[in-house]
């Protein structure tokens, strides 16, 4: 069953390329420019407070209580990230938990399960700050498709 799972959570890559090899693209977009007090608090304020921590077992109710004492390590933290182009090892590190759906007939289908993964949340803080700064970029630089939706 463990093979199972795994094939069905983590497929192969596909052997086929699919972007055309005579793409063309716009024009690269400016970088953002690092990362600010109001970003990171606007971040922490989207945050799920009781989400499941990950290896690190930092809640998020601990960022959002403790913003304004965290903010200027977290601030240097990050940006410590994008300057010497480092990256905290830790912050790699992940826990995978395979749930049974609840209500399946049969749970021998590998469809029956499904796969939570707990992140670091020191880190997961960082994607929401990137993911803000992302989005802000496409939208500004009409860089998304007429077709996007959803965040």
């Amino acid at each position: 069953k463990s093979a199972a799972l795994a094939s069905m959570f983590f497929p192969l890559p596909p052997t086929t390329l699919s972007v055309p090899l005579d793409a063309t693209y716009p024009d690269p977009v400016p970088m953002p420019a690092p990362i600010n007090n109001t970003q990171l608090l606007r971040s922490i304020a989207k945050l799920s407070p009781y989400n499941a921590p990950g290896p690190d077992r930092i809640c998020n109710i601990i960022f959002i209580r403790c913003a304004t004492l965290l903010k200027l390590y977290l601030l240097h933290s990050f940006r410590a990230i994008f300057t010497p182009k480092t990256y905290y090892a830790l912050w790699r590190d992940f826990t995978m938990v395979v749930l049974c759906k609840i209500g399946k007939l049969d749970y021998m289908a590998t469809k029956a399960y499904r796969l939570i993964v707990l992140l670091n949340m020191t880190c997961k803080l960082l994607m929401v700050v990137v993911m803000d700064q992302m989005t802000y970029l496409l939208k500004h630089h009409n860089l998304l498709s007429d077709t996007y939706f959803g965040g």
